[in-house]
């Protein structure tokens, strides 16, 4: 079965800043998942090498691996107490272009 979503409401969805189909979101993630966290985090070069540097990757494995293989890294991280801090560290940095998107497109959310 497949659900459809009335054009008044898609219409409404895009004016106040979402997606117009809620399955899209499903399938950006999937996509996200399999960015080179290179291109992820070009615009973050300096963060870039520091997540490289907390999760032990050479600039070679930053440049092939995916978001979804560094994701994983993170997760593997030992939790120390003084891991957790640098784990925590890595997945704010995971998250500055999605920081950095919504930054650019909050005044529709207000």
């Amino acid at each position: 079965m497949v659900d459809r979503i009335s054009l008044e409401l898609r219409l409404q969805r895009l004016k106040n800043g979402y997606d117009s189909d809620p399955k899209y979101v499903t399938s950006m993630i999937k996509s996200l998942g399999n960015t080179k966290i290179w291109s992820y985090l070009s615009s973050f070069e300096d963060k870039r090498e520091r997540l490289g540097k907390i999760l032990g990757l050479t600039e070679y494995d930053m440049k092939y691996m995916s978001y979804r293989d560094v994701a994983v890294k993170i997760r593997e991280h030992p939790l120390g107490p003084i891991h957790r801090q640098l784990r925590d560290e890595a997945i704010m940095i995971m998250a500055l272009p999605l920081f950095k998107c919504y930054e650019e497109r909050k005044m529709i959310y207000e």
